[in-house]
């Protein structure tokens, strides 16, 4: 390239975050929240844990292996190309055509594993919204790297007369292989100054004359007119090799197909397999997020109704971006579903009231997870879910109630089966103050057996009263108890607590402490490995008042102890090296 050339490129960094898949900070503040994405670094060369990144809420293995991941496992079939776990879709000032991504990494770097760009209002006008689409520039795989600051520069393709302008990315990553939590600075942005109407004319006319619609296997679904085929099928009967199976046979060898592709392809390939592939218990359960960028609302109503009349499990996490599934679409196509037993919405803009009244319909539904709806909705909606056990609201942006305190009453009364609560670090009202109280309240009075619950950063309105009536309770059940950043247990936090903590919760599997301003001694966790030998997950972040001595008596008595967070507690990380070493406990982290 030129010098005259190099002139040209424009260099930005990110003007806007539109959306996230999670994040760790709290409401109302910048630490660790995603909207620290925004701008230049604020730690150029400087490698740390610092509060001004962009930090999601996960990262490890070991969130896989939390109690009710036992219950949730993962739906359907995932592709191998598709690996993403979380995502940022970033904004930038002008368009370009990329040529260059610079990824400012200040802390455990690594995970970035997609880079897509958008075509919308830069070939793609703002009147023909419907045809614009997401487009793979950059794939890679997760990867650990050295633990110091890092620019990571994917290579993206070169510059041709092929390349899309855009000023929207969306980037995936996968932080599982990182041992600490990944932080983001900032994200540059290179490429070559985009003109409007430099081509966008002929562009736009070939996404219309090819009018894609949806992703290559549910088009192949879509457009499968069996009636159409039978009349130019020419049986060969000595090439007809499986006609002369019994019908038990070919479903159980097509029933080896995992992908959504495979399946597809197979259903168009004779009328007997399409039979098979449609009829009732053949595709029980469906992983739809892999193709959440093509994936539009009429195909999600005409497959409900068509193909996926039997489905129990369904996945639509990350659907709907942009809109192309509407709370309209997604309703009418729920509704064509009375035997499904799990839904998964993480991060589906077409969550609302609207929705899930539809959803109501599903009375066999037992597991819900809404995860991060940035769109209001009533939470009352779900009254009539009376089998409902697993419920996920965690990061919802605004959710409401019709007649707050009566509806409230009315809803857990309702769901009273319900097992697994999560609702850590909703942004809402409803759950700050006397609300929460409340909520947990007419938990307690109304739900037969609660397994576990997520009250991150959620319950510092909590009376100790109400806290204590809740253990009492189901102390005995509990297998998974989050409390993580709540300043509840700062005045109870004593020795005596601990002691009737840990004798009332005997099956504890998973307890988060994280930053909860209380101190625990060596006396408390010998009370923990006395009382809780289940224990296999524990969270300390923070936590202050012990020595290596009460580690050592925990991990003697928690022998199945898999993950340990000491870090920024009063054990230093020399100390935390040696416990490794001692309890061969490799996810000690420090």
């Amino acid at each position: 390239m030129s010098s005259g050339e190099e002139t040209l490129v424009k260099e930005q960094y990110v003007g806007a975050l539109t959306r996230y898949s999670s994040e760790y900070g709290s409401v109302n503040s910048h630490t660790y929240t995603a909207s620290n994405i925004v701008g230049p670094p604020s730690r150029l060369d400087d490698y740390g844990d610092h509060t001004s990144s962009l930090v999601f809420r996960t990262y490890g293995r070991f969130w896989n292996l939390l109690p009710y991941c036992r219950f949730i496992q993962p739906i359907g079939h995932q592709p191998d190309s598709f690996q993403s776990t979380d995502f940022i879709e970033i904004e930038y000032r002008e368009a370009v055509y990329p040529t260059d991504l610079r990824l400012f990494e200040t802390f455990c770097p690594g995970g970035l594993v997609r880079v897509l760009i958008s075509d919308y209002e830069t070939e793609i006008p703002k009147e023909t919204k419907h045809l614009s689409r997401w487009r793979v520039i950059w794939r890679g795989g997760a990867k650990i790297r050295k633990h110091k600051y890092d620019i990571f520069s994917p290579k993206l393709p070169k510059h041709s007369k092929r390349s899309i302008a855009t000023k929207r990315l969306r980037l995936e990553f996968n932080d599982q292989l990182s041992d600490y939590y990944h932080e983001l600075d900032a994200v540059q942005l290179i490429g070559y100054p985009w003109k409007k109407g430099t081509k966008a004319s002929q562009y736009l006319k070939q996404r219309i004359m090819k009018n894609v619609k949806v992703s290559v296997p549910i088009k192949m679904l879509e457009n499968l007119k069996i009636e159409d085929k039978r009349e130019h099928t020419i049986v060969h009967p000595e090439k007809a090799y499986f006609d002369g199976l019994p019908t038990e046979i070919i479903r159980m060898i097509l029933s080896n197909l995992e992908a959504l592709v495979d399946i597809a392809q197979a259903a168009l390939t004779c009328s007997s397999f399409y039979g098979i592939i449609t009829e009732a218990g053949f595709l029980t359960e469906l992983n739809l997020k892999p193709f959440y960028t093509s994936l539009k609302g009429d195909d999600l109503i005409h497959l409900s109704k068509t193909y996926f009349l039997h489905l129990t499990k369904l996945d639509l996490s990350w659907t709907g971006v942009d809109n192309i599934i509407t709370s309209a679409d997604a309703a009418n196509g729920v509704k064509y579903l009375p035997n499904l037993e799990d839904l998964r919405c993480r991060n589906c803009e077409f969550v609302s009231t609207f929705f899930l009244d539809a959803v109501a319909s599903c009375k066999q539904l037992k597991v819900l997870d809404l995860f991060n709806a940035p769109s209001p909705f009533d939470l009352c909606a779900l009254e009539p879910l009376v089998k409902l056990e697993y419920l996920d609201i965690s990061q919802c942006h605004n959710l409401t109630y019709k007649n707050q305190i009566s509806r409230q009453r009315t809803l857990f009364k309702s769901l009273s089966n319900l097992k697994w609560f999560l609702v850590g670090r909703t942004k809402s009202s409803m759950f700050i103050d006397e609300s929460f109280e409340q909520i947990v309240q007419d938990l307690t009075t109304y739900c037969k057996e609660i397994r576990g619950v997520n009250f991150w950063r959620q319950c510092n309105a909590l009376t100790y009263g109400v806290f204590h009536d809740f253990i009492e309770k189901f102390g005995q059940s509990l297998l998974y108890f989050d409390i993580g950043w709540s300043h509840l247990l700062q005045d109870y936090g004593s020795a005596r607590f601990w002691t009737d903590f840990t004798g009332s919760c005997p099956n504890l599997e998973f307890l988060a402490l994280t930053a909860i301003a209380a101190n625990i001694s060596d006396e408390n966790f010998s009370a923990f490995a006395r009382n809780c030998p289940k224990l296999q997950q524990l969270d300390l972040l923070g936590a202050r008042g012990f020595t290596v001595k009460g580690i050592q008596n925990l991990l003697r008595g928690c022998k199945d102890m898999i993950f340990l967070d000491l870090s920024y507690t009063s054990i230093d990380i020399e100390d935390a090296r040696k416990l490794k070493v001692q309890f061969c406990c490799n996810d000690i982290i420090f």
